[in-house]
């Protein structure tokens, strides 16, 4: 059999081949596509959700009537991504997952919206009740959106190792091809093989840009013209691979985010719920750390008052993996002195945040670097807590990750302090009326034994004006009948 005419049977099988891979390759691209719609279409709906929780929190806050309807609209855009996805998930799995998140959205948006009728009803014992479902349906949403994204971030990742395969399968399979056909045809075109063997090399090698001299037209030198076409189609499948890579990249980094988001989402929820509800300064300092630890995730959390005597801040109540650091450290200084230029020292000096997102090699840090790192906080924020305009101490957060507290985060912790602040000061303004209430009471009792002291002696002078008043009242009317007697015996003399 001739040369050509076994090239020719090749030819036809590589060929046939090549279009079973594509067409594999291709599938399994349009099953990625799919996918990454899927992923696309729940980060959608997660949004969605967050947006819709921050629009309840705000009028929750606010009472606004605009609120309300902007909830209602996003409702709605919800309940429309869930349609378009109840069309387009077909797995057992996501159909089930997709089926109880929109059951807890429709519990989430009915007891709300009992809730904001209750609300124009005013109906405050009502309102409790559903509103504590709706944080509760809200969770369970949220949840189940979660569940969703990992299922089919897995399914992603399990198709992205497939078209990682067929590739490695592709290359593999025309390397043996040309390897092939180069064997069988060493004696009869030895320098046209060694050519085309030296040039499939360098392509092995990585380099993607070189092209195998093809000359002639023989069977070689198609062969040659094939192996830089299918080099060229490997170069763009490497391109779209290094493009996937960075997509994956720059979701995860969306992920971070978003998981940060969500954290301090949490954190400014629950903290929000508390100041309602607590009446008492140290037990509202307890409550803001145990939540910035349980709902942010974080390392531990503090607060601290200023003591002006000592120029420190001193350690009041805390929360998290503390194990004794606050009593192990150095005092913190409110002077501008190395003990004092730390973020708590700074904030309760300045006034304003202060934050390190690098403990292990801020130069500021150095009094409290050791310790720090031994207890695993590689980043750390205070924020000052302020009492009619004074600064009374500082609220510090430390966290496992370096380069935590970037923008978001810092405006999210100072949204928090502001609440606290606030709820401070109606508690001072409180305890300031209970003590004027309490002066008043005993005002009106001394007042009032002043006035029975008053009206005893007062009841005692008229007594002795009462005496008095008679004494004159009885000489007088023995003068006047003196005078009489006078009078009658001088008529008698005349």
């Amino acid at each position: 059999m001739k040369i050509r005419t076994r090239l020719k049977i090749s030819t036809w099988i590589s060929a046939v081949l090549f279009i079973i891979m594509v067409a594999v390759l291709a599938w399994s691209l349009f099953e990625s596509s799919r996918t990454y719609g899927d992923l696309e279409l729940i980060n959608m709906m997660g949004k969605a959700t967050v947006e819709k929780v921050m629009l309840r929190n705000d009028y929750l806050l606010h009472g606004e009537e605009r609120i309300k309807i902007q909830w209602r609209a996003k409702a709605e855009t919800f309940r429309g991504l869930l349609d378009k996805a109840d069309a387009r998930f077909t797995h057992r799995e996501d159909k089930a997952l997709l089926k109880e998140a929109r059951k807890a959205f429709e519990a989430t948006f009915t007891s709300f919206s009992e809730f904001l009728d209750k609300h124009e009803r005013k109906e405050p014992a009502a309102e409790t009740i559903l509103i504590n479902q709706v944080f509760l349906k809200a969770y369970m949403l949220s949840d189940n959106i979660e569940h969703l994204d990992e299922a089919v971030q897995k399914r992603a990742k399990a198709e992205r190792e497939r078209e990682v395969f067929i590739l490695i399968l592709f290359i593999l399979g025309g390397i043996v091809a040309v390897i092939f056909n180069t064997i069988f045809l060493r004696t009869l075109l030895a320098r046209k093989v060694a050519t085309l063997t030296a040039g499939i090399k360098i392509i092995g090698d990585g380099n993607l840009d070189y092209q195998i001299v093809a000359e002639g037209d023989d069977e070689l030198a198609d062969l040659a013209r094939l192996s830089n076409e299918t080099t060229a189609r490997l170069k763009q499948s490497y391109t779209s691979l290094e493009n996937l890579r960075q997509e994956i990249v720059e979701r995860h980094r969306a992920e971070e985010k978003f998981s940060r988001t969500n954290r301090m989402l949490a954190v400014i929820n629950q903290i929000n719920q508390m100041v309602i509800r607590t009446h008492e300064q140290n037990q509202l300092f307890a409550e803001v750390c145990r939540i910035t630890v349980e709902y942010g995730k974080f390392r531990m959390a503090w607060v601290g008052l200023i003591d002006e005597q000592e120029k420190t801040v001193k350690p009041m109540t805390w929360d998290g993996l503390e194990e004794g650091y606050l009593t192990k450290i150095k005092k913190i200084s409110t002077n501008d002195i190395p003990e004092g230029r730390g973020p708590t020292g700074t904030a309760a000096r300045e006034g304003k945040i202060s934050y390190c997102n690098d403990i292990a090699n801020d130069p500021l840090m150095t009094p409290w670097r050791e310790d720090a790192l031994q207890y695993g906080y590689r980043s750390s924020i205070a924020l000052p807590i302020i009492l009619q305009n004074r600064v009374i101490g500082v609220f510090t957060i430390y966290d496992a990750d370096p380069f935590f507290f970037n923008e978001a985060e810092i405006n999210q912790l100072n949204e928090v302090t502001g609440n606290v602040n606030y709820a401070i000061g109606i508690m001072e303004i409180e305890k300031k009326r209970h003590q004027a209430e309490d002066e008043i009471k005993l005002l009106n009792k001394e007042l009032e034994v002043r006035v029975v002291e008053r009206t005893a002696q007062l009841s005692v002078r008229t007594a002795e004006l009462e005496r008095i008043n008679k004494v004159f009242v009885g000489r007088e009317l023995r003068m006047i009948e003196l005078k009489k007697k006078i009078a009658e015996l001088e008529k008698r003399k005349a």
